[in-house]
């Protein structure tokens, strides 16, 4: 098929991709598709080490290929889904606006049937068809466990170009796309300002009512509608076995005319303008701060670090006073921010020390003198109860969840993890309260001490994982997840 499509567009000197009308030229043509991964912007070959733990400003990839890729590039802000609706609207874009106007079509992707293999996908080719936008159309799709095929070769140029280009923007990254290959095409899909130039619609809810499902669809690879059968799907497993027919068109029941709905792109929440603008604004070049990271509207305003030591004070007893006024009880004991709770031996937080003098933070011996003398837990309820308790201190207990493990999945107590457990909590170590590990060190000038403790429970998939991947989630986790609120204050 490819070699027939560089053929055809050699003796119809087709040299690039533009718009022309449907079925205008009596010839067959083959194109590919298929998604790329993100790619975060601000984008720097020599990234900066503290925004390797972030998560940028997303672009998502689409790629439709022929003798050159038109590439969709898909602002987080304007990604709808990466399901079918997605995929059938950005099909529909490139066959009204880079089509060569082919009367037969051959298309290739892989096997994902969340996004090309699924009934929707068949619904639009079938309705092509019968709407004389094409004469023909094949659907073939790439065997499970396929390598690579023509957009990879596309998205690997574009890729290339990527680790040589500083790429702040999305205007900018539209011009890398143009200038990574002659082959490469950019098609913004939304810009940042909010404007869309590639509408995703509702497909699915278009052709709900008139089309139905093709039995056993997973197991086919090779789909064929034509203008002699509309409304029909021939199907079969390999290329050279027998085309077996569906009728997918309801009975008695046309294929619908016009144009689906165009979805409202849903934008970003407060929540993700918030998180751009305060993590991600400092590494963006100042032209676009404004473009990738704008000011969110309702951000709030934090003045807190030009306010003196006196001006806090200030407020703290405010507060306490209108607290005593309200005939409400505040302990001190209880609280740090305030220059009158410090003292040695404080209670830092339910259920915990502060040895404020020399930075230690312990269990309170109060608290958890009643593990001790736990009674044995004989019911689900009962368990619950101790696991929860025995949780609050895991952060001081290392391998915390090793130990429990055996408690978690039962019904009932088991005596020997159960008094394992009570035995590790009543005899918790003293620990360093700067940070969050899984285990967090700090240097002294004894050696490195321990800082805090965390662990948790493979899932059931994390369990089939080899060693390495195992090792690199271990890390991620530990780092992004557990330790990021900590980490994210070091400068190196």
């Amino acid at each position: 098929m490819v070699t027939e499509a560089k053929k055809v567009c050699a003796e119809n000197n087709i040299k690039e991709l533009s718009s022309n009308q449907p079925c205008s030229r009596n010839i067959t043509m083959h194109y590919s598709f298929d998604y790329a991964q993100q790619i975060h912007l601000p984008r720097n070959p020599l990234q900066p080490g503290p925004i390797y733990f972030l998560v940028p400003r997303k672009y998502g990839l689409f790629g439709v290929c022929c003798e050159g890729q038109v590439n969709f590039l898909v602002d987080e802000a304007h990604l709808i889904s990466k399901g079918s609706n997605a995929v059938i609207s950005y099909l529909h874009f490139f066959f009204s606006n880079y089509g060569i106007g082919e009367t037969d079509v051959h298309l290739h992707c892989d096997n994902c049937s969340g996004q090309n293999k699924n009934h929707f996908v068949f619904w639009y080719c079938a309705w092509r068809v019968a709407m004389g936008l094409h004469r023909s159309i094949t659907l073939n799709f790439l065997i499970a466990g396929h390598t690579k095929f023509a957009p990879d070769w596309c998205f690997g140029l574009l890729k290339r170009a990527l680790q040589r280009h500083v790429v702040p923007s999305q205007s900018v990254l539209e011009k890398v796309v143009h200038d990574s290959s002659t082959v490469n095409i950019a098609q913004v899909v939304g810009r940042e300002d909010g404007t869309t130039e590639v509408p995703v619609c509702d497909w699915q809810t278009f052709f709900a009512g008139s089309c139905r499902p093709v039995p056993g669809i997973k197991k086919y690879q090779h789909f064929r509608f034509d203008a002699e059968h509309p409304g029909m799907v021939f199907v079969k497993n390999e290329a050279g076995s027998d085309e077996l027919p569906f009728q997918i068109l309801l009975q008695g029941i046309d294929f619908p005319d016009g144009e689906p709905v165009i979805m409202t792109p849903p934008g970003l929440s407060l929540q993700r303008q918030q998180y751009l603008y305060k993590n991600i604004r400092p590494f963006v070049d100042d032209p676009y701060k404004d473009t990738v990271c704008p000011k969110p509207d309702d951000l709030p305003v934090d003045d807190s670090d030009n306010k003196s030591a006196g001006e806090r004070d200030t407020v703290v007893n405010l507060v306490l006073e209108q607290t005593k006024d309200a005939e409400l009880v505040c302990e001190h004991d209880r609280g740090h921010g305030s220059r009158s709770g410090r003292g040695r031996g404080r209670r830092h937080g339910p259920g915990r020390r502060r040895d404020q003098g020399r930075g230690r933070d312990s269990p309170d011996p109060e608290k958890v003198k009643a593990v001790s003398h736990w009674k044995m837990p004989q019911d689900l309820r009962s368990l619950r109860s101790f696991l929860g308790f025995c949780g609050f201190y895991r952060c001081f207990i290392k391998n915390y969840s090793a130990i429990v493990r055996p408690l978690v999945p039962r019904s009932k107590a088991n005596v020997k993890p159960y008094r394992r457990a009570s035995t590790i909590v009543s005899q918790s170590r003293l620990l360093m309260l700067s940070g969050l590990g899984a285990v967090l060190n700090q240097e002294h000038s004894e050696g490195l001490r321990p800082v805090m403790y965390a662990s948790r429970k493979l899932s059931t998939a994390e369990s089939h994982y080899p060693v390495h991947q195992l090792e690199f989630l271990a890390l991620k986790w530990a780092i992004v997840d557990k330790f990021h609120d900590y980490l994210s204050k070091v400068h190196c």
